[in-house]
């Protein structure tokens, strides 16, 4: 199997979809995954090992941060007046729509490095000759390519998810990833589409604010932002953008406000720095469904694993973490067997006679 077949494999082993149709794996399938996923980069030669290090690096998110995310050196963006001026205010038709995305075709594909056109498109083949639904596919290799960090690639592939089946949890996220992509002129026509068609959608909305944030329409980025948290109070990432807005414009106290739901949608260290850099600090609280239960006898309380994503940039997120409490769980694997192999060597030891090496008085 070749470098780009392992690749497409994986990309396509990872799928984000929206709360309303999510299937979360459970713990026995992400470890039987993370494990097949290790044995197939066992089997790649030093040089496919250092083309498949850089390829991340090579397909970055663009400078800068994005929309959401919790970087604390992240300020308001400046009013993009000439990006603003070409977006419809307007929800456009079923017709107008798919010319919209047929038309984002070509720019998808020129905005690719040639590096990345030959990954997206070897993963393309990868998934074309595997036979069966090629959209459902090539939808679970476009939402592996985002949690990956390969949002080009990304963003070209969902793009013929989403002018193939036209489904609203394609177009959304499709939406997201051009956002992601410093694009929001080309996201927000369809994303107006779909709040005009599924009002009060949570998702929707927080991908909406987003939009309009990266484009410097601050006023209309937190009306929508409000809307959202309004139907989902600890939206993460919506939380995260409302606080910023509230800071630029001098209310801390709301800001603080933002972060602590914020963190309650999800906690990370990133949120709480920033929370902490507003004059505030994580309360009780601020952990939802926490159960009241004893100390694990074995030291295992703490290794809670973290909440599942539910969207684009809530799945950045989620690989840190994962790899991070997957690497707890491997240490206090090894720390278990070691405690328990020094309690089996003092169970032999004291199993010894006392009188040992003494001279045995029951011989005569």
């Amino acid at each position: 199997m070749s470098m780009y077949t392992r690749f497409a494999l994986f990309a396509a082993a990872v799928c984000v979809v929206l709360p309303s149709t999510a299937q979360m794996p459970s713990a026995k399938e992400m470890e039987a995954a993370m494990r097949q996923m290790q044995r197939e980069l066992d089997k790649l030669t030093p040089e496919q090992r250092q083309m498949l290090g850089q390829a991340p690096r090579e397909v970055a998110q663009p400078q800068g941060s994005a929309p959401g995310a919790e970087d604390d050196e992240i300020g308001v963006p400046k009013r993009d007046a000439t990006r603003l001026s070409k977006v419809p205010r307007q929800p456009l038709t079923g017709a107008q729509l798919k010319a919209e995305v047929q038309a984002l075709q070509p720019r998808l594909r020129q905005a690719l490095s040639r590096d990345a056109l030959r990954r997206a498109e070897t993963i393309e083949d990868v998934q074309r000759k595997a036979g069966g639904d090629l959209t459902a596919r090539l939808r679970a290799a476009a939402n592996g390519l985002a949690a990956w960090g390969a949002w080009p690639e990304a963003t070209y592939l969902m793009g013929k998810v989403a002018l193939a089946s036209g489904s609203a949890q394609d177009l959304n996220n499709l939406a997201a990833f051009l956002t992601m992509e410093k694009a929001a002129q080309a996201a927000l026509p369809i994303l107006i589409t779909l709040d005009a068609r599924y009002p009060n959608n949570s998702t929707i909305l927080n991908n909406l604010g987003q939009a309009w944030f990266e484009l410097g329409e601050t006023k209309e980025a937190e009306r929508v932002l409000i809307l959202a948290v309004r139907r989902a109070p600890n939206h993460p990432q919506a939380n995260v953008t409302k606080s910023r807005l509230e800071q630029a414009r001098g209310d801390r106290a709301s800001a603080q406000a933002s972060m602590h739901a914020a963190i309650r949608g999800g906690y990370s260290e990133a949120k709480e720095q920033r929370l902490r850099k507003l004059g505030g600090k994580p309360s009780p609280n601020d952990v939802l469904g926490k159960l009241d239960m004893p100390a694990h006898p074995l030291g295992l309380s703490d290794l809670a694993p973290p909440a599942y994503p539910v969207d684009a940039q809530a799945t950045v997120d989620a690989r840190v973490l994962w790899i991070a409490y997957y690497q707890r769980l491997h240490e206090t694997r090894a720390r278990l067997e070691a405690d328990v192999e020094r309690a089996a060597k003092a169970r032999a030891d004291a199993a010894l006679p006392a009188s040992a090496g003494q001279p045995c008085r029951a011989c005569g």
